[in-house]
């Protein structure tokens, strides 16, 4: 075996889940927006590979970056893929190799299901810790995952009275809610965007629609 040669780590979505807890990824996500601010993040646009054209009915986003402050490299593969829903799998799946970024050995191969949720859960809460003029009143679009996590991580960081819940799907709204069971948040199930958008402080849409959700006239002023 070479001196330069070395085992990497192989860490599945239930590995990642039992090491990586909710105050983590807020600490971590914080931390990075100041890295980047200070331009110690190399970030590079991401990639976007749809394969239908192909005849594979899914996509996936490529996404490098070098974070100084840890100093690791690496990059993230996310996307959708549309026939997991037969399969019992989530829409969304994500993958994350892990460098050494003077020799590109390889650190890690990491499944980034749980970290892509977290850290998109995350974003919304620590925005609106900082730059929100209130956050009474919040409008989730989007009655999925990454909806929950925003709204998990709010309620973390945030002290909410009302959160309205948008989705197509009655019932994943009415599965939304039922997460929050013994909350003193009041949620209101809403069918209308316009009606939820009007009363809120906050707007969070996270869904995989090409459609428009939210016009400027339902906003808020001050918002």
């Amino acid at each position: 075996m070479s001196e330069f040669e070395e085992k990497a780590l192989l860490l599945t979505n239930n590995d990642v889940q039992k090491y990586v807890s909710v105050e983590d990824v807020i600490e971590i996500v914080k931390k990075t927006w100041t890295w980047f601010g200070n331009d110690e993040i190399i970030m590079p646009p991401k990639i976007t590979t749809v394969m239908s054209s192909a005849g594979v009915d899914g996509w996936f986003n490529s996404m490098p970056n070098y974070i100084k402050p840890l100093d690791i490299a690496g990059i993230k593969a996310v996307g959708g893929y549309n026939g997991n829903k037969k399969k019992g799998m989530p829409y969304i799946k994500a993958n994350i190799l892990l460098t050494d970024p003077y020799t590109g050995l390889l650190k890690a191969l990491v499944s980034g299901d749980y970290i892509s949720d977290m850290r998109t859960g995350a974003q919304p809460a620590i925005m609106c810790k900082y730059l929100a003029y209130s956050t009474d009143t919040v409008t989730i679009i989007g009655a999925g995952l990454q909806g929950y996590t925003s709204l998990l991580y709010m309620t973390k960081l945030l002290k909410i009275k009302k959160v309205y819940v948008c989705d197509l799907s009655e019932q994943a709204r009415i599965n939304f809610i039922s997460k929050f069971d013994g909350s003193d948040i009041e949620f209101i199930n809403c069918n209308d965007n316009e009606t939820a958008c009007k009363d809120s402080d906050v707007i969070i849409t996270v869904t995989t629609a090409d459609a428009d959700l939210v016009k400027a006239s339902w906003v808020k002023k001050g918002q």
